[in-house]
C-alpha cells in the first residue's frame, strides 16, 4: 500500500498541518514494513539520504522534489492554485517554501 494512502487514514494532523511522524512510525512498525527494512540494513542508506537531502536543502536553500513547486514551473497550476496549496501550510518550511517560489525567483 502507499505511504500516501496510509497516511491519509490517519485523518489526524498535527499543529503544523501534517502527520504527527510517532504515528507514521508506529503504524508502520506495527504492520511490519519498519521491521523489513532494519532486518536488511536499509536503515543506514535512508539516513545517508536524508542527511544528503537536508545538506543540499541547506546550502542552496532549495527543496529537493516538491510537486506542487514541479507542477508550477511546468504550467499545470497557475499562481493562483500554488497559492492555495500553500494556504493550509504557511506556518511550517514546507509552506512557507511554496510561497516563496511564488514571490521570489527561487533558483
Amino acid at each position: 500500500m502507499a505511504v500516501a494512502v496510509i497516511l491519509q487514514g490517519f485523518g489526524q494532523l498535527g499543529q503544523r498541518g501534517g502527520v504527527d511522524i510517532t504515528l507514521a512510525v508506529s503504524h508502520f512498525f506495527r504492520h511490519g514494513h519498519l521491521q523489513a527494512l532494519a532486518r536488511y540494513r536499509y536503515h543506514e542508506s535512508l539516513l545517508e539520504a536524508s542527511q544528503f537531502i537536508a545538506t543540499i536543502e541547506k546550502r542552496q536553500g532549495l527543496k529537493v522534489a516538491v510537486p506542487e513547486e514541479m507542477a508550477y514551473r511546468k504550467g499545470y497550476i497557475d499562481a493562483a492554485a500554488l497559492a492555495k496549496l500553500a494556504e493550509p501550510l504557511k506556518n511550517n518550511g514546507y509552506g512557507q517554501y511554496l510561497l516563496r517560489v511564488l514571490n521570489d525567483r527561487v533558483f
